[in-house]
């Protein structure tokens, strides 16, 4: 947990300040930059996370829950949607169909889901 607490005060930070600073989230050749990987990592440790909840047990009314099927169905309905909209790098996927300034900041906007995971910080 305490990585993940690490890396998402890292995308609060740094998430802004790459829409604000950088020209793009590629190079010219259409290569990934190295901060791009960085986060490529992040997300996967996002997705590793999200996986591991999917099989935490979690107490309710003071009572163990250990049930596979009850911890799904409550991650489902507590923060896996959220979690997983977080985690998918959508600006990354969709940067080679987008053309332009306005796209480009579009899809910059679109990374601001990242942010989400702010909310790992109140668990």
């Amino acid at each position: 947990k305490t990585l993940t607490i690490v890396v998402t005060i890292y995308i609060a930070f740094m998430s802004p300040a790459r829409i604000a600073f950088e020209r793009n989230g590629v190079d010219n050749e259409g290569k990934l930059n190295f901060v791009d990987v960085i986060e490529l990592l992040f997300d996967l440790l996002f997705f590793l996370d999200v996986a591991v909840n999917l099989r935490l047990a979690y107490f309710e009314h003071g009572k163990l829950i250990t049930d596979g099927r009850k911890i799904v169905m409550n991650y489902l309905a507590m923060g896996f949607w959220v979690d997983m909209a977080a985690t998918i790098p959508f600006d990354l996927m969709f940067a080679g169909l987008v053309k332009g300034t306005q796209g480009t900041v579009a899809l910059k906007l679109i990374g601001l889901l990242r942010l989400v995971r702010m909310k790992r910080l109140t668990e």
